[in-house]
């Protein structure tokens, strides 16, 4: 399996988790609909780190593959969370869209060369 199939497949399951537990916490039934969307959102977005940089070589991994993007991310969420008022849905993308990302680099930062700090 190539590394986008594997980024995509993990980011899919990761945001279809993350819509099964925050349909949980929020006392939601989940929907089919919703579940396959989060799902798709997450094996989506998990593909951005690498067309924002693109693999053309082993030390491609730059600022949008770091640590501090993740950590950027977290603050984002909780922000965003914390300040607007979404609808349920929106949350629920959000979350599902953090998650796809985090998951790649999450999954790159077991490789040898790791994810950089900055």
């Amino acid at each position: 399996m190539s590394d986008s199939a594997k980024h995509f497949v993990v980011g899919a399951g990761v945001g279809a988790a993350i819509y099964l537990l925050a349909c949980s916490v929020m006392r939601r039934s989940p929907t089919w609909l919703g579940l396959l969307g989060c799902a798709a959102g997450g094996g989506m977005v998990a593909l951005a780190p690498d067309a924002l940089e693109p693999t053309m070589s082993p030390n491609h991994r730059r600022f949008f593959h770091s640590v501090t993007v993740l950590v950027a991310l977290g603050y984002a969420d909780y922000r965003i969370l914390t300040t607007t008022s979404l609808t349920q849905e929106e949350i629920l993308g959000l979350l599902a869209a953090t998650s796809g990302y985090a998951s790649h680099l999450f999954l790159d930062a077991f490789t040898p060369k790791s994810l950089p700090a900055i």
